[in-house]
């Protein structure tokens, strides 16, 4: 039998951790019951848009997460907080630079498009990745930074999620 998700725990401790927010279980049930009861919405979208309600209402810029990113479809314009966990070499001319990313709840590959009036990023630096669009490569989810995305370093850290190659991604 199927462990039950306590999906407010999990908004509390996002809140916690990534915004400096407490907020009671009390309150966050509430909206969580609330979206999931009235409006059929998944628990993991729950997750997020509670999430997002409370960063916003503190005055916060809410981005969504790499695993967000996962599953949005594909050519969806997002911006996200992001490390560079790893380059990968290309020889490509219209590629300028491919690597994975990763925040909080995992990793995801990106492209810099080749025409993109950006410089190259650095692996265990975080940035702010503005106007950046999903795609798919060989069969796997990535963001392409492109001619018009924005990439800007950020001053704090940006914690990336190892997986063990038990966990899945």
């Amino acid at each position: 039998m199927a462990e039950e998700i306590n999906y407010p725990e999990i908004v509390q401790k996002n809140l916690l951790t990534r915004y400096g927010i407490q907020k009671s279980l009390e309150d966050i049930n509430g909206h969580i019951e609330h979206l999931m009861g009235t409006y059929k919405i998944e628990g993991r979208r729950s997750v997020q848009a509670v999430t997002q309600l409370y960063a916003e209402h503190e005055g916060i810029d809410f981005y969504p997460s790499v695993l967000d990113a996962r599953y949005m479809p594909l050519n969806k314009w997002l911006s996200l907080e992001v490390t560079v966990d790893k380059d990968f070499n290309t020889d490509s001319d219209k590629v300028l630079q491919r690597g994975r990313i990763g925040d909080h709840c995992g990793t995801i590959n990106f492209m810099i498009s080749g025409n993109a009036n950006v410089e190259k990023m650095e692996v265990g630096k975080s940035y702010l990745l503005k106007n950046v669009v999903t795609n798919e490569y060989n069969g796997k989810k990535q963001v392409i930074i492109n001619s018009n995305s924005e990439i800007i370093a950020l001053d704090k850290q940006i914690p990336v999620r190892q997986f063990q190659k038990t966990e899945a991604q």
